[in-house]
């Protein structure tokens, strides 16, 4: 049964709305070029709100890898995303100094982009659109036998959440732009979401 994560939490409006709808995870973003980007006190509240029932992700972007070891060791977020440069020492290293989950995400644009990270020796990977919480999709077509579980993200929303996962079985869908309206999280987009979500595991 895939799983469902919105990320881009930035009010505590979202947060309410989350333990409303229920979803898998949430995400909290610290690269501070997106414009869902928060501070670490603000997921630190944030994280005290949530219902126990969700995990919290944390996305990064090439951050100080002490930032993230901190993070997840304090226990603000359950989960380390990463969308940038870092390499397999990094990773690992995350790993062995946290005994937490590490996603390590890609951009797809071309086969090669999913290769480069199927072997990585993170929990899991994530394969996202070029730039990340664009609204857009990458060529799903891409998507071939994924032997491991993965998180697929892009453009994704009320209208093909279910053909998403029908068709590709992800360990999780993960969205953002697609909970929103006029650049805030909708509550009724999230409630329907994980309500699509649930009815096509």
């Amino acid at each position: 049964m895939s799983k469902i994560k919105i990320c881009g939490m930035q009010r505590r409006e979202d947060i309410i709305a989350a333990n409303q709808a229920l979803p898998d995870f949430v995400g909290f973003i610290f690269a501070d070029f997106d414009r869902h980007c928060i501070t670490e006190e603000q997921a630190r509240e944030f994280k005290s709100l949530l219902s126990p029932d969700i995990k919290s992700v944390g996305a990064f972007v090439n951050a100080p890898i002490d930032d993230v070891i901190r993070l997840l060791n304090d226990g603000i977020i359950d989960f380390a995303q990463l969308h940038g440069n870092e390499d397999e020492s990094y990773v690992r290293t995350v790993m062995d100094k946290t005994h937490k989950p590490v996603i390590n995400a890609t951009g797809v644009k071309v086969p090669e982009d999913i290769n480069k990270v199927i072997s990585s020796c993170s929990d899991f990977i994530l394969l996202d659109a070029p730039g990340g919480c664009t609204g857009n999709t990458f060529d799903w077509n891409l998507i071939k036998d994924i032997r491991r579980p993965y998180f697929l993200a892009g453009g994704i929303n009320t209208a093909n959440i279910q053909d998403a996962i029908n068709r590709f079985h992800p360990y999780s869908i993960d969205l953002s732009t697609g909970a929103e309206t006029k650049g805030q999280k909708d509550p009724a987009k999230m409630m329907e979401l994980v309500k699509l979500a649930r009815e096509a595991s």
